[in-house]
């Protein structure tokens, strides 16, 4: 096989492991992505593919610090920040997960799935106006989409009445 011959082809175990999992052994995936990981200790791809099978089998410890690992080794991959983010959001740690999706911004100013997470979370906590400046570079992106046509406009509305409030002598956060 491709891994005998080469242990450092990541391309070839990470398959392998999704042809384990898709067939419904995902105990194999896992100890073929460990054997992966133990070859190359580095492989950002190899980490996370082993961070998602930890979700899959429900260990969230486990899968959190290989997901962060992954992000750490390879930060030009955006989907590993985004991953990462949602990961901490559905642990309830949306203050974390808006944190990773601003500092890959940097890196990745225009990826679709970093700024719909952090428009979506932003709205979610309550930061409107945060939201809105995360948006406009969405709707640059897809000016046709209704979805995010719709998501601008309504965090528009909602602004518009905090701000209202707030003038009127309300005491909520902007």
């Amino acid at each position: 096989s491709a891994m005998e011959i080469d242990p450092t082809f990541v391309g070839a175990s990470i398959s392998l492991a999704d042809l384990e999992r898709a067939t419904g052994d995902e105990a194999r995936a896992e100890a073929i992505l460990r054997a992966a990981l133990a070859a190359n200790p580095r492989s950002g791809p190899v980490v996370h593919a082993l961070g998602l099978s930890l979700v899959r089998q429900k260990r969230p410890d486990e899968a959190m610090a290989l997901l962060e690992r992954a992000r750490e080794l390879a930060p030009d991959v955006s989907r590993y920040s985004y991953v990462l983010a949602v990961a901490l959001h559905d642990r309830g740690k949306a203050r974390e997960a808006i944190a990773v999706l601003k500092g890959a911004l940097g890196s990745h100013p225009y990826d679709r799935e970093i700024l719909m997470a952090l428009v979506t979370y932003e709205i979610q906590s309550g930061n409107l106006a945060e939201a809105l400046q995360h948006g406009d570079p969405l709707v640059g992106l897809e000016p046709a989409s209704p979805i995010l046509e719709r998501t601008v406009c309504t965090s528009e509305l909602a602004l518009d009445v905090l701000l209202a409030e707030a003038a009127a002598g309300g005491d909520r956060d902007l």
